[in-house]
């Protein structure tokens, strides 16, 4: 299972958030770590395993298909090909609790990759998403992602100066003919949610209060009468539980994600 990196070293935690898909990333670090999630990966491996031991030949004859297989993909893609049925199950049961399209588990460094997959099939980033900008005809936005015609020998600063008053304009428009949503998650800076994460290792080893803040900022302002940085450290864990229990969904636009789940379901 997920083996949570040493807290008190902060470059496992930067490598692995800062990137082209940080986001991605900060998603499926928070969820791994969360307790329940980890228990619902639990039960589902106690499943695969038993049905392998009891199953060896149908697991020798998945084997076979394989050039350089893992212990583990063997039985995964054994179980999930002869017990169709049960598998369905739990990818519907991941769906529906986690908001996930897989039962991944805990332990793939590479499981944010869902998240991107997830985006690219829905058309959030993918290759004709130009086709669903609007034009902005007479001040009218007809939805959330607009077309905007722009000089490019224009100068940078410039072009980028009236782009962004552009795009105030025409979203408190969109805002006020209601046509536009606005988002109002909080999206933090990475150096936040490293400090969360490395927070809740911590408190998983074992670490107090005053250990975490001594190591994470060891020049911020504690005395015995003010405990600044204790209230401080105690804030930003209560913050990164929150984030555990699927506040990590404000990353990917919760939204956007509940809509395509309902879709699914009709």
């Amino acid at each position: 299972m997920f083996i949570r990196p040493n807290w008190r070293d902060p470059e496992p935690y930067k490598s692995s958030l800062v990137n082209d898909f940080a986001s991605n990333k900060t998603v499926w670090e928070f969820l791994r770590r969360n307790p329940e999630y980890q228990a619902d990966s639990k039960k589902f491996l106690a499943e695969v395993y038993e049905w392998c031991f009891n199953n060896p030949k149908d697991l020798q004859e998945t084997f076979e298909y394989f050039d350089c297989p893992s212990k583990l993909s063997i039985m995964l893609t054994a179980y999930e090909e002869i017990c169709s049925e049960r598998h369905e199950y739990w990818l519907t049961y991941f769906n529906d609790k986690w908001l996930i399209p897989s039962n991944l588990l805990p332990d793939d460094d590479s499981g944010f990759d869902v998240f991107i997959s997830l985006i690219d099939a829905y058309g959030f980033h993918d290759a004709g998403a130009e086709e669903r900008f609007k034009p902005v005809f007479f001040g009218k936005v007809e939805g959330p992602l607009v077309l905007i015609l722009v000089d490019l020998s224009t100068p940078l600063e410039t072009l980028l100066q009236m782009v962004e008053g552009k795009i105030r304009e025409l979203r408190e428009a969109g805002i006020k003919q209601g046509t536009v949503k606005p988002n109002v998650a909080r999206v933090l800076s990475n150096r936040i949610y490293i400090e969360q994460l490395r927070i809740l290792d911590a408190i998983a080893a074992g670490a107090t209060v005053s250990e975490i803040g001594e190591v994470l900022s060891p020049g911020e302002i504690n005395d015995a009468e003010s405990k600044q940085r204790d209230k401080r450290i105690k804030a930003a864990y209560q913050a990164a539980l929150k984030m555990q229990n699927k506040g990590y969904l404000n990353l990917l636009n919760a939204d956007k994600f509940e809509a395509i789940y309902k879709f699914n379901d009709m």
